[in-house]
């Protein structure tokens, strides 16, 4: 009896660990994808203000987007007092934080896709 209760409790954390785990994942491929915007997008004695849009799920959604092995992200720059869109681009990153691939295609072909999003003001 006193097995079937710890593997239980067992169980039971482990369960309970999994989405924070995929988060992890999914945050390091946001942060990634972030450095390598600003680096490739924006010049470099300027400061920036980042904003990061993840959808809010639940412990099933969080352990539905721990098994992507990529994440797509829509990334954008916006002048801070003009409020106009200096540049964008999507990147496409490993739950590991390796960037795949970051490019600019039209915008309309991958936004409504991504996995996160991220505002840049400058």
């Amino acid at each position: 009896m006193k097995a079937r209760m710890i593997l239980a409790m067992a169980g039971t954390l482990a369960l309970a660990a999994t989405p924070l785990a995929s988060y992890a994942g999914s945050n390091q491929a946001l942060d990634a994808c972030v450095k390598s915007f600003v680096e490739t997008y924006i010049p470099k004695d300027r400061v920036v203000r980042v904003h990061k849009h993840q959808p809010t799920m639940g412990p099933l959604g969080m352990m539905q987007a721990g098994r992507k092995d990529t994440y797509t992200i829509a990334l954008s720059a916006v002048g801070k007092r003009s409020g106009k869109e200096i540049a964008q681009a999507r990147c496409v990153a490993s739950r590991r934080g390796e960037v795949i691939v970051i490019d600019s295609p039209p915008a309309g072909s991958y936004v409504a896709k991504a996995d996160f999003a991220a505002v840049i003001t400058r």
